[in-house]
């Protein structure tokens, strides 16, 4: 019940007060049940929050349950941990330090349930045992505790094996089924995993389309150091599966063969991406700070193009293996070539092996009169023999710095391999084989060590210049690496959707004009909702959207613009990220939530890199024509706005038609002319009878347990016997001995005869005989009291009800107990 009265706080106050949205809450409960027996998807947040709260509270008390009344040690682990796991699967914001203190304190108790057994084991066996038994049992348990994490954290986690692969879909299997199922019951819901649970808005690898959005209101990030708010990219996909997208290097599904991953390029701090430079001739650099304040794991955000970073990332991007490229060097080194090479493309490009010039020719001998050696003339000159052309000079042995440079390309894979022409003694070309990264096609940026709230840092980036005019001339036709990665479309895709595409796109010259051709078509025939049912599983998302629901929120349009423009031809690809942010002026800057991730397409122009477009309905459309909104800056055309606002809760149909009754002088009741500030009747009412029932325990937990401090432990046990049979209306007289008492309290009780006996006895032994209880007899009188104690409850609640009469005592004490 008080949960339930808790989760109406948490309602919109324009259904009424507290008893109006019980009566609203029973009403949902009802259709969820009936949804759930037809088997019909079910998208209610309330009936989940109510539920997970009242878990919560049952998984505390029966967790205590567990351990103290029915000893049973596993189910208070494992159900706990069960609830621990699923919220680290489904939520973004669940710490790794909860798994530690969880798996740390799990085996704490684990080891001091058993010594506890051991020691009952012990008391009953009259065994001693020494009293410093218990702590050097729970510090061994604290060492064992801490090596068990270790190793867990240490243990290499990527090892991976076919067998240990199989084993593990086998085990996984019947969990996917259940988290169907779950789905199905609570398909409202989003997190971090994959159908139903997943979305664009966790940025992992990859997400499938599916169910309605929720996003909360949560703060993000805080990004300053601009004077506009720019998309905020997280994570690019270039493969489409028909359900959903997925990065070409994630981790392998369930029905592929485990595969190698291309390694990440480690970035130092403050170190730039060697992007092309031609980049840098249609981009400006802007440098953003960001302070986050929830992050998505280690992921770094960045608008557009990552160039640099003050902290240490790692880089996910595709390599390129090229065989026997030949580079031309005559007029030096081109900056087309990749950043590896270009260092040994300078040097030999500025290379001159010219040898040293040859020692000058012999003097000409001086002619003797009427000598031999020389030949004369008929005028007596001279003349000298002829002697043949000289062999080319060999060049210049090669130098140090140009050797080390190839030897440690080399060593990285890269073989590098020149020809100096022996007429200029200059290298004219050079040829070069090897893997290389293409850093123009960075998919993902992640922190190499990681990242936490309140975190700083700097990113460098390059934002496009370029306007629709310049786009326009961009030729069609692209790498064949853009090619092989962003045209490819999965056997799902449907005819229709590939017709649909060329119909659009038809009429239209350049790939700009069909991009936007494709951006205004989804605009305009697209309904913005993020109320939108799951997809069938045999159905392609993008024919379903395009040909049956024709609604659906960001994802959706993105992901029919990116199939209809490979479709068509156009290499694009599917972005994730945040939406540009409204300016937070306490902060100094641009505050983004969880509400504003997003998803939007982005195209590629040869010349000009990939530019992005909007083609969500609900969004402002990218303007990229200087006249549009007479900004230098083409970005400042699409910061106005950040999108609707949402609730801790997000309004139903339900609600959002209570919303317009009200907004139009229809509503009636609580919800139509109470003042949301104002306390209702029922509110007073709730709130004195809460006051007055704590008040109530209070006095009742001080008469129960005054007086019982400093006393032993015996004596507690026989206070609370003799005070709990007074409440129940069975009082001692001075002249009874506690015998006597326990004798009354089994007349008059029946099935306590047995369990006071023990206690009174216990207590005597100890007050007139001075014979302190053994620790066995103390576990009997715990366990005594335990049922003592329900007993004489029931009896005092039978005493609350005069109308049935008191029960006569009996005087067979055979009936006792």
């Amino acid at each position: 019940v008080v949960v339930m009265f808790f989760t109406t706080a948490y309602l919109d106050d324009r259904i009424g007060g507290p008893w109006t949205k019980l009566t609203w809450l029973w009403a949902r409960w009802e259709r969820w049940l009936a949804q759930l027996w037809t088997g019909e998807p079910i998208e209610d947040l309330y009936l989940f929050v109510f539920f997970s709260s009242l878990l919560v509270f049952l998984l505390a008390y029966g967790t205590m349950w567990f351990v103290l009344r029915a000893r049973w040690i596993w189910a208070a682990l494992v159900f706990p941990g069960i609830v621990l796991f699923i919220n680290l699967g489904y939520s973004l914001r669940v710490p790794n330090s909860y798994v530690v203190a969880y798996l740390f304190f799990a085996l704490i108790l684990l080891v001091r349930f058993s010594i506890l057994e051991r020691e009952t084991i012990w008391r009953k066996m009259r065994m001693d045992y020494p009293d410093l038994l218990v702590v050097r049992g729970m510090w061994a348990a604290s060492y064992l505790a801490v090596l068990v994490l270790i190793f867990g954290w240490a243990f290499p986690a990527s090892a991976q094996s076919r067998q240990a692969h199989d084993l593990w879909l086998s085990v996984d299997a019947p969990w996917r089924a259940v988290e169907s199922r779950f789905d199905t019951l609570f398909s409202g819901l989003r997190g971090t995993g994959g159908r139903g649970v997943g979305g664009f808005a966790a940025f992992d690898d990859n997400f499938n389309l599916g169910g309605p959005l929720r996003l909360s209101d949560t703060p993000v990030v805080l990004v300053i150091g601009e004077t506009y708010s720019p998309y905020l990219a997280a994570h690019r996909y270039s493969v489409y599966t028909g359900t959903g997208w997925r990065s070409e290097f994630s981790r392998p599904q369930e029905d592929e063969e485990p595969r190698e991953l291309p390694p990440q390029v480690e970035l130092r701090p403050d170190t730039s991406v060697p992007v092309d430079p031609r980049q840098h001739e249609v981009r400006r650099e802007a440098t953003f700070t960001l302070v986050l304040e929830n992050p998505r794991g280690s992921l770094v955000f960045s608008p557009e193009v990552f160039l640099s970073s003050s902290i240490g990332v790692n880089l996910v991007l595709p390599w390129q293996v090229v065989t026997d490229v030949q580079v031309n060097l005559q007029d030096g080194a081109p900056d087309h070539i990749p950043a590896e090479v270009r260092q040994i493309a300078i040097l030999l490009a500025e290379l001159d092996l010219s040898p040293p010039p040859p020692p000058p020719p012999p003097s000409t001998p001086t002619p003797t009169p009427g000598g031999g050696g020389t030949d004369e003339g008929e005028d007596g000159a001279v003349e000298a023999t002829p002697t043949p052309d000289p062999e080319p000079l060999p060049p210049l042995p090669e130098p140090a710095d140009v050797t080390l440079e190839i030897q440690d390309l080399a060593s990285r894979g890269i073989d590098v391999r020149y020809v100096v022409n022996l007429e200029t003694y200059r290298v004219d070309f050079m040829t070069y084989s090897g893997e290389f990264p293409v850093f123009d096609d960075v998919e993902a940026v992640y922190a190499r060590d990681g990242l936490a709230a309140g975190q700083r840092y700097d990113v460098t980036a390059l934002e496009t210049q370029s306007f629709a005019a310049d786009l326009r001339e961009s030729p069609a036709t692209y790498p064949e690496l853009v090619t092989d990665r962003y045209l490819q479309l999965p056997e799902t895709v449907t005819q229709r959707t590939i017709d649909l595409a060329h119909a659009i796109t038809d009429g239209h010259e350049s790939p700009y004009d069909k991009s936007k051709a494709l951006e205004r078509w989804l605009r305009e025939n697209i309904v913005y909702t993020e109320e939108i049912a799951f997809p069938p599983d045999d159905r392609d998302v993008v024919d379903f959207v395009l040909f049956d629901t024709r609604q659906g929120y960001c994802e959706y349009y993105a992901s029919a613009f990116v199939v209809m423009a490979r479709a068509a031809g156009l290499p694009a690809r599917m972005v994730t990220g945040f939406f540009p942010a409204e300016r937070d002026a306490e902060l100094g800057g641009f505050l983004y939530r969880d509400r504003n991730a997003h998803a939007w397409p982005e195209v590629y122009f040869e010349g000009y890199g990939w530019a992005p477009f909007e083609p969500t309905a609900s969004r402002s459309e990218i303007v990229r024509d200087p006249s549009g909104s007479g900004s230098s800056d083409p970005q400042l055309d699409d910061i106005i706005g950040s999108g609707p606002g949402f609730e801790f809760f997000p309004l139903d149909e339900e609600l959002a038609a209570l919303e317009r009754d009200i907004g139009q002088g229809r509503g009636t009741g609580a919800a139509a002319g109470s003042d949301g500030n104002s306390l209702t009747r029922q509110d007073i009412a709730l709130r004195v009878g809460t006051a007055s029932l704590l008040s109530i325990i209070l006095v009742v937990m001080y008469l129960w347990l005054r007086g019982l401090r400093g006393m032993t432990q015996a004596a507690q046990m026989y206070t609370r016997l003799s005070r709990g049979g007074s409440w129940s209306g069975i009082r001692q007289t001075p002249s009874m001995t506690p015998a006597e008492y326990a004798d009354l309290l089994g007349k008059s009780v029946p099935g306590s005869r047995l369990s006071a006996k023990f206690l009174a006895d216990i207590y005597v032994r100890e007050t007139y005989g001075n014979r302190p209880p053994v620790q066995a007899d103390m576990l009997r009188a715990r366990q005594a009291w335990l049922q003592l104690r329900g007993l004489l409850f029931k009896h005092f609640v039978q005493r609350l009800r005069p109308w049935k009469g008191s029960a006569p005592l009996d005087d067979n004490p055979d009936n006792w107990q």
